[in-house]
């Protein structure tokens, strides 16, 4: 992929992004994510479109709103930051694998990763997983499916691994050291990467959590009884192990849900 066709991916993912941070603020609400112009919460004063311009305005108006000076949530930026460089990722990966089909594909993936990113911002904001996302993200699996179709027992069997130990951890503890939504997610990473990379799918999502989990309470941030949202644990997960897929092919081994 060319330094040019990366740039224009990763401003369109960038407005895509800033599009994400919009219905993360809504999702929930009455507020419709298309209607309406961007606002401050703080002062609740229309924001002008020059002060939200993807990856710019948050670095030119340092972190406040220019009426008020209220600090604007570094999440806001943070999204717009990871969808662009998702995107890139995604277009390259794609155009490696696929290269005859490589818009299809690349907007199927897209939208599937677009629903995850939302799935993991929204759960870090609210402790909730927003299960509309979630079965965005599925009818996008779906979709991929009917073009590149898996072994679908491979698949199965995949899902039911992921999906199951938070299920169960969620059912044994009453919600306490997981929520029931965050099985609906990693149904997701078990049917995409099969049997044996469920397995591998689990171990990298929880060692991402106990990783930032220690170093959230030694910073003093959380400390051992604050809740931390998994979900943004679980989307990353996916993440990393559909890179890794990608690179070397063979990783997770023919038969998972990608089928690359």
């Amino acid at each position: 992929m060319s330094v040019a066709i990366g740039s224009v991916v990763a401003i369109i993912g960038a407005i895509l992004g800033s599009f994400l941070g919009v219905v993360v603020t809504r999702y929930g609400t009455r507020e419709g994510f298309v209607s309406g112009r961007s606002r401050c919460d703080a002062c609740r004063k229309n924001i002008a479109w020059y002060d939200n311009i993807p990856l710019i305005s948050f670095i030119l108006l340092r972190g406040r709103c220019r009426h008020c000076g209220a600090n604007i949530a570094a999440w806001v930026a943070a999204i717009e930051w990871v969808t662009a460089a998702v995107s890139v990722a995604v277009v390259y990966c794609v155009l490696q694998l696929f290269p005859e089909t490589a818009v299809r594909d690349s907007l199927i993936i897209l939208t599937m990763a677009a629903a995850l990113i939302v799935v993991a911002f929204y759960d870090l904001r609210t402790m909730y997983v927003p299960l509309r996302a979630v079965f965005v993200a599925d009818a996008a699996l779906v979709m991929w499916w009917s073009v590149h179709p898996p072994v679908w027992g491979d698949v199965i069997g995949g899902a039911l691994i992921a999906g199951g130990v938070p299920a169960f951890l969620s059912i044994v503890s009453r919600e306490r050291w997981m929520g029931s939504g965050d099985a609906y997610i990693s149904v997701i990473g078990g049917a995409l990467f099969g049997v044996y990379g469920a397995v591998l799918y689990l171990t990298v999502a929880f060692g991402l959590g106990a990783v930032i989990g220690i170093a959230l309470i030694i910073a003093g941030i959380k400390t051992r009884r604050d809740p931390i949202p998994f979900g943004p644990f679980l989307v990353c997960a996916i993440g990393v192990l559909a890179v890794v897929q990608c690179v070397a092919p063979s990783a997770l081994r023919y038969g998972s849900g990608m089928v690359y």
